[in-house]
């Protein structure tokens, strides 16, 4: 959050406020929300288990991204992959 507000040149309080404004949501559960898509992509797109994708994405280990992604999408990875993936 500090450093979006850094290369906005606004302070944390001022661009919550005009990200909350405009797009009803907080500057933080858009970036979760980014990250969530992010990992659906590559779910979908590839075959690398989740405890892979976790590591290349930086989280602390599968079940922060398991608990992270369902909080999101309201399914694990792995019901997200066999729901939307390709058969």
């Amino acid at each position: 959050m500090t450093d979006v507000a850094r290369a906005a040149g606004l302070s944390r309080r001022v661009l919550e406020k005009r990200f909350r404004a405009l797009l009803d949501r907080s500057v933080l559960s858009e970036i979760r929300r980014i990250r969530v898509d992010q990992i659906a992509r590559i779910l979908l797109e590839t075959h690398q288990p989740a405890s892979q994708i976790a590591l290349a994405l930086g989280y602390e280990s599968v079940e922060h991204i398991a608990r992270y992604f369902r909080s999101e999408k309201g399914m694990s990875p792995l019901a997200y992959r066999r729901e939307f993936g390709r058969h």
